[in-house]
């Protein structure tokens, strides 16, 4: 009396449970956040340098708050990690420009009276969007190991279960 075992079964649910560790992990690692935004979770330094061209010309750099400042600005360049607020009046008062992102920047300010570093992980990327980026992720990944799990099922042999005598 002959039975065979089926050993396609087995690699199957291997197959499933690496699956599941997968999907799990991405769930996680989505979940964190700092696979998507990119976020620094608050510890280590962030050092940032804002530069101030004014119209006239003139480069002036600034690391940190300035309460009293009189520049009239033709653009800002930002380099590091650090976020700013530019405000037109004296004591961070006044319209206000948020300078967030590397680069040059155009500000709109007739001038700048004071400025402020300022967090950027709160105005960087909405929770919204970071919640629409998670679930896209989740629907691809799952349209993903419906299609495999498809392919493999066809891919299948039938096992023969009747008991064959000699």
């Amino acid at each position: 009396m002959n039975v065979k075992k089926p050993t396609k079964m087995i690699s199957y649910q291997n197959e499933m449970f690496s699956v599941r560790i997968l999907i799990c992990s991405l769930l996680i690692v989505s979940a964190y956040g700092q696979a998507i935004v990119g976020q620094e979770n608050g510890k280590g330094d962030c050092k940032g340098l804002l530069k101030l061209i004014s119209t006239a010309g003139d480069v002036e750099e600034y690391t940190e708050d300035q309460r009293d400042l009189n520049v009239k600005p033709a653009k800002a360049i930002l380099e590091g990690c650090a976020c700013y607020r530019l405000f037109e009046r004296k004591n961070k008062r006044g319209r206000s420009y948020y300078v967030n992102k590397i680069g040059e920047h155009s500000i709109p300010l007739k001038k700048v009276g004071s400025l402020a570093i300022v967090p950027c992980s709160r105005e960087a990327m909405p929770m919204w969007s970071v919640a629409l980026i998670v679930v896209g992720l989740v629907i691809v990944v799952g349209v993903i190991v419906v299609l495999i799990f498809k392919r493999k099922r066809r891919s299948h042999e039938s096992v023969p279960t009747i008991d064959q005598t000699i």
